[in-house]
């Protein structure tokens, strides 16, 4: 179900993202830690915060840390 949503989350959004590969790799740790610690994608990182790091892209701690919900 969440590999659909994954899908679905790249149709949206693609035309808007800079760096949809970015976006898509993002989508694919986030599901990868989330596999491994137990814990549902959307629970480490949602959607919005997802979009934000791959539109910012951001460099440093500093920016990174401007990322909400992280």
């Amino acid at each position: 179900m969440d590999e659909n949503r994954n899908r679905l989350d790249l149709m949206l959004f693609m035309p808007i993202v800079p760096s949809a590969e970015l976006y898509k790799s993002l989508l694919d740790l986030r599901t990868k830690l989330g596999d491994e610690s137990g814990f549902m994608p959307y629970m480490v990182a949602s959607n919005r915060t997802l979009l934000f790091m791959a539109t910012e892209m951001p460099q440093s701690l500093e920016r990174l840390k401007r990322v909400n919900n992280l």
